[in-house]
């Protein structure tokens, strides 16, 4: 396993590399991207960033139907995102606390602690995207893995070089305390005949390829480069922030170019865009401007010390160096000493909306954007401008159990999830009338306004709120099941009424199959701000605390629907007056989240 320990990120800086490389033996100069999610973090509801629009990487909600990828078929089955329920991207504020620490054992597992732990950092980016990007399984099935993980390595590098600042070898600094036997630092790497300690040389940054610096601006220089970017100044310090679409894409719009319109403005810089790849199956990229702020690795050019004609000299480097090198035989890294990526250009409309001429840096106009089969996406110069209050889509989930993708071999349980209105929700603005006046000071919603429900709603009013996820009149409940004897996970959300002082939602569960063989599954559950729900599991016809595991077979009476419509009909029927009654005998889980 390359992960949870300290061979993470050189592994994944060779796994890039080799990955690179093979797609320059079909595309010679072609260089990867790094998606810097930190952009699009800002955002209220960052997928609907234009980073996944049909123009970047299509599809983030479901099936991938749009954008360069659009109905791929990988060997997980099709290629699906389930984004925005969980994980988050990363942040400023993640990174500057990676970047206080010297020590790669200090940002590595399993001897991190949790704010300085890059890792789990890197995985909530992978869960965030969700669908095949969340297994670390089938994430390299999509093509934004490679993306996400060079912005990892690009971080990295700026790490590195804050280690030299301060007295620290890089290439020496292999953690004592490393984790498992797979990650000591001679145990090989599963790639060639290279090993862990391979992956820390200096050779692959300085011979091989280098960085463009992410996006920034400043108040004397409010431009972030990009006609996608706005600088956001409501953040204490200038930030770089990518547009929002402002009108749903279409889901079979392919990948389209923008029509002709006015020129770009003379501060929207045009920088180096997304290369061009062939084949049927990655189509071409149409000749517009797409990638901004995540910028491509770049290898050196000119006449550099030991770089004649684009070979690596083998003999001019340190033998630590050299060593890795001879891992990939004679000039085996000639490739990646090239780097030619044409420019992309783009034209559009600009739609003024009436704003003050005062504001600059493109906040006085709407960009409209044309696709190929004249779809037009708008997009917003100025975030947070339409906050979503309820989930938006549901979860595709893969359906992948032991390597095969198939919801034949699933069945559904009904669980049940209680809400008991908190603290984060009292005050929604719902006031009563007395003598025909807004009484202000009270809200009908707010159950410690009442003599009988107070007693069970304790306000602590020095408490300080630190999560802002929960203000709405809905609130989303996370519930997963991950098997136990079979290797497998499903993700559904329960949507309650956050209004109510109590409120329950039933939802359905997939897990395994019994017909054949027993199944053991977990379960969990968790609302927006990461309040961990309790498990409640029914024995001898009482709910009772429990872990949250529950073990099925098929002996009578079956507590699980074949398909999801047997699994409603388990607490669901109709009366004669045609009017469905509620059965919860056949639920057998519950979570209480309180």
């Amino acid at each position: 396993d390359v992960h949870h320990g300290a061979a993470f990120l050189s592994f994944h800086r060779v796994l890039l590399l080799i990955f690179e490389n093979a797609l320059r033996q079909k595309v010679p100069g072609v260089a990867l991207l790094y998606f810097d999610s930190r952009l699009d973090q800002p955002l209220r509801d960052p997928t609907r960033s234009i980073i996944w629009s049909p123009q970047f990487l299509g599809t983030v909600k479901g099936r991938v139907t749009d954008g360069p990828f659009r109905f791929w078929q990988t060997p997980a089955g099709p290629l699906v995102r389930a984004g925005g329920h969980e994980g988050e991207y990363f942040t400023y504020r993640h990174i500057r606390a990676v970047m206080t620490r010297s020590r790669l054992e200090e940002i590595s597992e399993p001897h991190a602690p949790p704010p300085f732990d890059f890792e789990i950092r890197h995985g909530d980016v992978h869960q965030h995207i969700g669908g095949i990007m969340a297994p670390a399984e089938t994430a390299g099935f999509d093509p934004v893995f490679y993306m996400h993980h060079c912005f990892v390595d690009y971080l990295w590098e700026v790490f590195r070089r804050s280690q030299k600042e301060k007295g620290v070898d890089p290439t020496r600094d292999y953690p004592n305390r490393y984790g498992t036997a797979a990650h000591a630092p001679n145990a090989l790497m599963g790639l060639g005949r290279l090993r862990n300690l391979h992956g820390m040389s200096d050779m692959y940054t300085t011979r091989m390829y280098t960085y463009e610096p992410s996006p920034t601006c400043s108040y004397r220089s409010p431009s972030c480069g990009s006609r996608y970017l706005t600088c956001e100044f409501r953040f204490g310090r200038p930030q770089c922030v990518t547009l929002e679409m402002i009108t749903p894409t279409t889901p079979t719009a392919p990948f389209g170019s923008a029509t002709n319109g006015q020129p770009q403005q003379p501060q929207r810089q045009r920088t180096p865009g997304f290369p061009n790849f062939p084949g049927s199956t990655f189509p071409g990229f149409p000749p517009t401007r797409r990638f901004t702020g995540r910028k491509k690795r770049q290898a050196s050019r000119g006449n550099g010390r030991g770089r004649g004609n684009g070979v690596i000299d083998g003999s001019l480097m340190s033998n630590h160096g050299q060593n890795v090198l001879s891992q990939f035989g004679q000039n085996g890294f000639t490739q990646f000493a090239q780097n030619k990526t044409r420019e992309m250009r783009q034209k559009k409309h600009e739609v003024r909306m009436g704003f003050n001429p005062h504001y600059e840096n493109n906040m006085d106009v709407f960009q409209k954007i044309t696709t190929e089969d004249e779809k037009e996406i708008i997009l917003s110069p100025m975030t947070n401008m339409c906050p979503p209050t309820v989930p938006t889509n549901t979860i595709q989930n893969l359906f992948q159990m032991n390597g095969i993708s198939d919801s034949r071999i699933w069945v559904y349980i009904p669980v049940q999830v209680i809400y008991k209105r908190q603290r984060e929700q009292m005050v929604f603005e719902s006031f009563p009338i007395e003598e025909g006046q807004l009484d202000v000071g009270k809200d009908i919603y707010d159950p410690t306004r009442y003599q009988s429900l107070k007693d069970n709603f304790i306000f602590n009013v020095n408490y300080s709120r630190s999560c802002r996820d929960m203000d709405g009149i809905f609130t989303k409940i996370m519930v997963h099941s991950d098997g136990l004897n079979y290797h497998g996970s499903f993700r559904e959300f329960a949507v309650v009424d956050a209004r109510q002082p109590y409120t329950s939602s039933t939802i359905y569960m997939a897990v395994k199959s019994p017909e054949k063989y027993h199944t053991e599954a977990i379960f969990q559950a968790y609302d927006p701000c990461g309040n961990v729900c309790k498990p409640y599991c029914k024995r001898f016809g009482h709910f009772q605390p429990c872990d949250g595991s529950l073990k099925l077979d098929n002996s009578p009476p079956k507590l699980y629907g074949m398909d999801y419509g047997e699994a409603i009909q388990l607490v669901w029927g109709i009366t004669n007056e045609g009017i469905p009654k509620f059965r919860p005998d056949n639920i057998q889980l519950q979570f209480v989240c309180n």
